[in-house]
């Protein structure tokens, strides 16, 4: 009896200091708390693309955003590769061989993952954009000719007016005390 009594206490210490160990795990601290899973991960990759490739959206309620602007208008994804994932700090990220139709091509792009609830999958170059602050390009309809901006622009200056040649007084008096 005095044996089993001994040990309670120290198999009880050690429970409570288990426990204890357990419940206090570090969380993770700084971008690391926003990097998913990589299951979950890739298969936000694999939802869009699937829905790109189908042309229909993402189901309702999702938790999957996306932000591709370098797709191109009436562009349609025939097939998609996920290559695998590349070491990328801080997100997600997979290689993935896009087989484009109108026109017909084929890249090669990496799609970024990050957050938790939602989950954002971004192209490269759009998390590139927003990691350095900048806007998405202007597309215009046409290109500039440039010739004719060059030779605009070599002209000579003309001659332009000034307005002390004329010999006239410019000259701004204040006005008289009194006067305001």
């Amino acid at each position: 009896m005095i044996n089993s009594l001994g040990k309670s206490p120290r198999i009880a210490c050690w429970l409570v200091l288990i426990t204890g160990m357990v419940g206090c795990q570090e969380e993770p601290k700084g971008y690391e708390r926003f990097v998913p899973p990589a299951e979950d991960a890739r298969g936000a990759v694999v939802a869009m693309l699937t829905s790109w490739r189908d042309s229909v959206a993402l189901p309702e309620g999702s938790n999957i955003r996306i932000t591709d602007i370098h797709r191109k208008l009436g562009q349609e994804l025939h097939a998609f590769d996920v290559m695998g994932e590349v070491p990328v700090e801080n997100v997600r990220a997979f290689a993935v061989r896009l087989h484009l139709k109108n026109p017909d091509e084929t890249q090669v792009v990496r799609y970024f993952v990050l957050g938790t609830d939602p989950l954002w999958v971004l192209r490269q170059e759009d998390y590139d954009m927003i990691a350095h602050w900048q806007c998405a390009p202007k597309k215009t309809e046409e290109p500039a000719d440039v010739p004719s901006l060059i030779s605009s622009v070599a002209e000579e200056p003309k001659e332009t007016p000034s307005l002390l040649s004329s010999g006239e007084d410019h000259t701004v008096n204040p006005p008289p005390p009194g006067e305001d």
